[in-house]
């Protein structure tokens, strides 16, 4: 038995991306899915480390990976990265397995990730009277938006678990300014062929990142909202259930589901929270970007810390 499936059988990803949100792991994901010794989810996102059953984890880990050829079964799910109780999940399944982790400016990643969570309602079932901003957000669900971007927490642990030499650590902004090299460095890591006719080399990975939104009207939000959380915790998981992850996240990706209802209840652009808004931000963020610089071994983190 080797270290990658689990000993009550099955198949689990060899290569796994934890995160951060909002940080190009779409278009990373996507890419390196191209590449022939890696097998990519047809969703990205699984998130089964963050299950409370850890056998229905398995068994879905199974039917996404059962029958893979390729060298490294990958899968990309952002909300690992500061999700405990997904590092203790990884802890009883994994030894030698990669990890991804892709970094942003931690006061932009916010800014992106808030009118991300905007669009699920945070989550809840019952829609807002009034939105909170970005500012009242942080307070109100910290969880959500702002321990994600707690990089030097968080990898602190992942780190410790398993081992620096298991992550290839990745920043945004070199991800956008020369996406082929960011490729190639992880094709290297990795120790498979570098492919660029395969690989993003002149694709602007901007391209593939989720546009800012914001919504049409209040009561626009609130119909989404419904129909989300109702279509996420109802018909979704049912089919997921009954005919397999593999193949109805490939039909919902086929779809283009997600692109078509967001164009039908939103518009592009958010307004930019300000200069104010943005020291604000960093002082959330200062004193954990100095233990990340520690962390990873990488000062440029510190810059970061600049509003």
């Amino acid at each position: 038995m080797t270290h990658s499936e689990p000993a009550q059988g099955g198949v689990l990803p060899n290569l796994i991306g934890i995160g951060a949100p909002k940080a190009a792991t779409t278009y990373l994901a996507r890419e390196l899915g191209k590449h022939p010794d890696i097998y990519l989810v047809p969703s990205k996102e699984l998130f089964l480390l963050s299950y409370g059953d850890r056998n229905l984890a398995r068994a879905e880990y199974d039917a996404a990976f059962k029958g893979v050829q390729e060298r490294y079964r990958l899968e990309f799910s952002t909300v690992y990265l500061s999700s405990t109780h997904a590092l203790e999940t990884a802890r009883q399944f994994f030894s030698d397995q990669r990890f991804i982790v892709s970094l942003r400016n931690p006061v932009e990643q916010i800014q992106s990730h808030y009118w991300h969570l905007l669009r699920q309602n945070f989550g809840r079932w019952q829609t807002f009277d009034k939105p909170p901003s970005l500012l009242e957000a942080l307070d109100l669900f910290p969880e959500s938006l702002l321990e994600p971007a707690l990089y030097g927490k968080y990898l602190d642990e992942w780190i410790s678990a398993f081992g620096r030499d298991r992550f290839i650590i990745l920043f945004y902004d070199d991800i956008k300014s020369d996406p082929g090299g960011v490729l190639a460095g992880i094709c290297k890591r990795l120790d498979i062929p570098i492919r660029p006719d395969l690989l993003g080399v002149t694709k602007d990975p901007s391209t593939d990142t989720r546009k800012g939104v914001q919504p049409r009207s209040a009561m626009s939000h609130k119909l989404y909202t419904r129909l989300y959380k109702w279509t996420t915790v109802g018909p979704y998981q049912w089919l997921k259930m009954n005919f397999g992850v593999r193949r109805i996240d490939t039909l919902k990706e086929s779809l283009h589901l997600r692109q078509v209802v967001q164009a039908l209840f939103f518009r592009t652009g958010y307004p930019d929270i300000g200069q104010e808004g943005r020291i604000l931000l960093t002082e959330r963020v200062q004193k954990d970007l100095q233990h990340l610089a520690s962390v990873i071994g990488d000062d440029r983190v510190l810059k970061w810390s600049k509003p």
